[in-house]
């Protein structure tokens, strides 16, 4: 089962709304955006609540959402439908810095404390930024520039979340879930997508501004073997001045390792699993799926739990590597 509380400053109070809402919509996102929770409350003069209160939900005892109210839609019914999002909101804000040295871990309790957010547990990443100037960027766009740098260093997935109101990096590998999901075992259906449109590339094409020559220094890497096969996808991007050779060598060294491939994904229809998020590790075990067959750990991209009175499923997307 799950509780709601709703935080009004205006008021003063803590009002548990469980009893009134039917039905809890949250969704989490390992990449790119805030994560949300969506319910209806019928409208009346006793619980009341404004745009900016916080909003905790706990599943099974255990706290799974802090957020705060950013919309509230009125209809006929007076049902009030409410959204609310986590701290990583804030961070559509744009502001322009410049980074040397830092760690991650610097760079976001920076950004944290400039914009009033709370920070959690932020694991030692082995990551320290060369000089870069960020002009009139949003603050998710910087952190999540550096969280890829650091990733790309690492070798290994890193999430970056908001943990129950505060903002958390972890390691993938230290999110691994317990529950193991396949047909017969959480499942209810899938769907199984292979592609080459999002995220592969088979030509890679990095330049880097050289002010000595007045030219651009380039950088390439390419598979003929998949060019054959798919045709020409080219990546390119324009590299920060400040970075060396050696430097721009392993990025695309390690952006062609990653990009020049099909790529998989899964999207499940389950049951609900208590506080299973986006960045966690679960175990699927799907015989004979397309392709291949799927029986081990693959990271969740996505999840969005729906509970509606004493039920609860999830949908999950996931990256099949």
């Amino acid at each position: 089962m799950y509780e709601l509380y709703v935080n009004s400053k205006n008021q003063n109070k803590r009002y548990n709304i469980t009893k009134i809402v039917e039905s809890v919509n949250t969704s989490f996102h390992r990449i790119g955006t805030a994560s949300k929770m969506e319910f209806p409350v019928l409208k009346d003069n006793i619980v009341i609540y404004h745009e900016g209160d916080c909003v905790e939900f706990y599943d099974d005892g255990e706290p799974a959402f802090k957020g705060y109210v950013f919309t509230k839609t009125i209809n006929e019914k007076n049902e009030i439908k409410t959204v609310i999002y986590d701290q990583l909101r804030y961070l559509k804000a744009k502001q322009s810095y410049a980074f040397k040295g830092e760690s991650l871990k610097q760079i976001i309790t920076i950004i944290a404390n400039q914009f009033k957010l709370q920070v959690g547990e932020i694991e030692d990443i082995p990551y320290t930024t060369p000089y870069i100037y960020h002009e009139d960027e949003s603050l998710f766009d910087i952190i999540t520039y550096h969280i890829n740098q650091a990733k790309l260093q690492l070798g290994t997935e890193i999430n970056f979340f908001d943990n129950f109101g505060k903002l958390t990096v972890k390691r993938a590998d230290n999110m691994i879930s317990k529950y193991k999901i396949g047909i017969g075992s959480f499942a209810s259906g899938y769907n199984y997508k292979t592609d080459i449109d999002s995220n592969t590339y088979n030509f890679i094409k990095l330049v880097q501004p050289n002010k000595s020559t007045g030219k651009a220094d380039l950088y390439l890497a390419e598979s003929e073997e998949n060019i054959k096969r798919w045709g020409v996808l080219q990546y390119y991007e324009v590299m920060n001045e400040n970075l060396n050779a050696a430097q721009i060598k392993e990025y695309l060294k390690l952006l062609f390792h990653y990009s020049n491939k099909v790529f998989r994904s899964l999207k499940l229809e389950a049951v609900g699993i208590p506080g299973l998020r986006a960045g966690n590790t679960i175990y699927i075990d799907i015989p004979t799926i397309g392709d291949i067959s799927i029986n081990k750990a693959l990271l969740i991209d996505s999840v969005t739990h729906k509970y509606k009175n004493s039920d609860h499923t999830m949908s999950l997307e996931m990256v099949v590597r």
